[in-house]
């Protein structure tokens, strides 16, 4: 499998100094996007599921992370709506930074429509954030039983957009195991446990 090195996103607190960084309220809820901004990775269904999810919930932020040829696209139709409040396209940030914008997160979102092993994934459970998914390649491999609610097979925008939602309306408790469950699931891909299963293809 792939593998993360789980150390890097165990510092929680870098993402409330994000957060400040970016003009955020302590009281508002973030969703996340990194990836690739294409068709491919679902980058067309970001605004509408925005949309979506602000007409119902208020004081929610799409930080979208990444360039593409959807870039322009999502530029345009930002500045011509309501939505320049609540989605920032923020582009490329440095590989070394990205654990800081999982750690300012409260959903991650990834509505691809093609995957083998999506590396992001890895990264929002050692991050104990919960996400919703399109359940393509190998995503629902590496996802944990008790969250494959959050792991869709079609990619309809109501969907994504009530999972979302049902997850940053839970409670602090409901949170807490999500995060338990998905910190103790992602250490089997940690780059320990990962190694040995490399080197034993050699040996």
């Amino acid at each position: 499998p792939n593998w993360i090195k789980i150390e890097r996103f165990k510092n929680m607190t870098a993402g409330e100094a994000l957060r400040r960084t970016l003009g955020i309220a302590d009281n508002a809820k973030v969703v996340l996007f990194v990836h690739r901004l294409s068709r491919r990775k679902g980058a067309h269904y970001i605004l509408p599921v925005a949309r979506a999810v602000t007409e119902k919930l208020k004081n929610v932020i799409f930080l979208v992370v990444g360039t593409g040829p959807e870039q322009k696209n999502l530029e345009f139709r930002i500045q011509n709506s309501e939505l320049s409040r609540c989605v920032r396209l923020l582009g490329e940030v440095p590989n070394k930074d990205i654990p800081r914008y999982f750690a300012a997160a409260d959903v991650f979102f990834m509505p691809s429509e093609e995957e083998g092993f999506p590396h992001v994934l890895l990264e929002s459970q050692a991050s104990g954030i919960p996400y919703v998914a399109s359940g393509v390649g190998g995503v629902g491999e590496i996802t944990p039983s008790k969250l494959q609610e959050y792991v869709l097979s079609g990619r309809d925008i109501a969907a994504f957009s009530d999972k979302i939602l049902k997850l940053l309306k839970m409670t602090r408790e409901e949170r807490q195991e999500i995060v338990k469950v998905e910190r103790e699931w992602v250490k089997q891909y940690d780059t320990d446990a990962v190694l040995p299963k490399f080197v034993s293809l050699f040996q």
